[in-house]
């Protein structure tokens, strides 16, 4: 999970576009009570209960913190603006936006998608030939001795003929007898 958090002397009302549109609120400087004593916890949670009764909890108690998520955004937003700064067991809240991941980017269309195929073909062959498959036999190489015989007689030994003469990017074929 990334978070992206703001600089100590940032207000709430700093955060980038971005993170505006996160429905997930994340409370840090929580005091360590608040994840052991249970009283201590549910009058924490009214205070954001009181903006939605569907807000869901996820306490880090390694990073003395609280991630809230709402249903939308108005609510989420509601929540940070009045809960900031509030002092709660002696220690003041700090509460921002968390940025949204990746899955939920990719949900709302925020990133381009790639584009779906029009059919789905295999890459790789199958690991078993379909019903009926007959394997072909494939016929030998044809060699035209005649062919290779006249060609040979055209040069003298160690002569060369040039049988074609290479245009643009054609090769140029030629002939050299040997012994």
């Amino acid at each position: 999970m990334q978070l992206k958090m703001a600089n100590r002397g940032d207000s709430p009302s700093d955060n980038s576009d971005e993170e505006q549109s996160s429905f997930k609120l994340i409370v840090r400087n929580l005091s360590d009570s608040i994840f052991t004593d249970d009283d201590v916890r549910e009058s924490l949670e009214r205070l954001f209960l009181s903006f939605s009764v569907h807000a869901t909890f996820h306490y880090m108690k390694t990073f003395r913190r609280l991630r809230v998520a709402y249903l939308n955004e108005s609510q989420a937003e509601a929540a940070r603006s009045a809960l900031h700064g509030t002092m709660f067991e002696e220690q003041k809240l700090s509460v921002f936006r968390a940025r949204e991941s990746l899955t939920e980017l990719f949900s709302r269309g925020r990133f381009l998608k790639p584009p779906k195929p029009e059919r789905m073909e295999l890459i790789s062959p199958p690991p078993s030939p379909p019903v009926g498959w007959v394997q072909s036999v494939e016929a030998p190489p044809v060699v035209d001795f005649q062919l290779q015989a006249a060609v040979a007689g055209l040069a003298e030994s160690g002569s060369v003929v040039e049988l074609y003469s290479g245009e643009g990017s054609l090769p140029t074929i030629q002939v050299t007898s040997c012994d």
